[in-house]
């Protein structure tokens, strides 16, 4: 499975969408996505998961990486838009209260 990424900024937010699987074999190219939304960070970083395909603990802790990253600067990330795959692998991580998620992008970007 492959992976992809995009990066769009908005006032005060980055929204990185991520495609495909979030896996062992995606992981190089996930981490160089996870470093370039840290390059790129405004004060709330957004993952759209729309079109995330696959998630395993590697993503998770890249998610978990990209949060320790931005939160020392006031940095926040909210996950969008997680299929019920998706949701059901981050609900039994336990990491709702550090990544909280939301229905759509809209909702995330929302105070």
């Amino acid at each position: 499975m492959s992976f992809s990424y995009s990066i769009d900024h908005r006032p005060n937010a980055v929204i990185a969408s991520l495609s495909g699987s979030l896996d062992l074999n995606t992981a190089d190219r996930l981490n160089e996505a996870i470093d370039a939304i840290v390059r790129n960070q405004g004060t709330l970083t957004v993952l759209d998961l729309s079109r995330c395909t696959y998630l395993n603990s590697l993503g998770i802790g890249a998610f978990v990486r990209l949060h320790q990253s931005v939160k020392p600067q006031g940095g926040r990330v909210r996950l969008a838009a997680c299929s019920a795959f998706v949701k059901s692998v981050l609900s039994a991580s336990k990491l709702g209260g550090v990544l909280p998620q939301f229905e759509t992008i809209e909702d995330a970007l929302r105070d």
